[in-house]
């Protein structure tokens, strides 16, 4: 969106002189943001999130949301739970390894203080 002169004005009147002395072209869509953020009604920041929001779900960067930017995002999603689900699989591996291990040292321990204590 380009810049405009005068944001926050109250004046419709005043919004449209900004637009016409800014010689820019402005869209219908830049022009309902520009008045909604003009008159107060939305705040820029929530204008902002928004278009990020929007960007973030159409994956194919045509600005339009599509059934197919649906379809990637949920594959990327799924991707990135199935890498989750196999790491937390992995880790469990090594916990249960790791933890078998502890076990037989202490196992080990125990049987050496045992004979040692038998020898005494």
């Amino acid at each position: 969106m380009a810049e405009v002169c005068c944001v926050g004005v109250e004046s419709n009147l005043l919004s449209y002189v900004c637009l016409y002395i800014s010689n820019v072209t402005v869209s219908e869509l830049e022009y309902i943001k520009f008045m909604l953020v003009a008159m107060h009604k939305v705040d820029g920041a929530l204008i902002d999130e928004l278009c990020k929001q929007f960007k973030e779900l159409d994956q194919t960067g045509d600005g339009n949301i599509t059934k197919q930017d649906l379809k990637i995002m949920v594959t990327r999603k799924m991707r990135k739970v199935s890498h989750k689900l196999k790491l937390h699989s992995y880790k469990k591996r090594l916990l249960k390894t790791k933890s078998s291990a502890i076990g037989d040292a202490v196992d080990q321990m125990v049987l050496r203080s045992s004979s040692s204590d038998e020898q005494e």
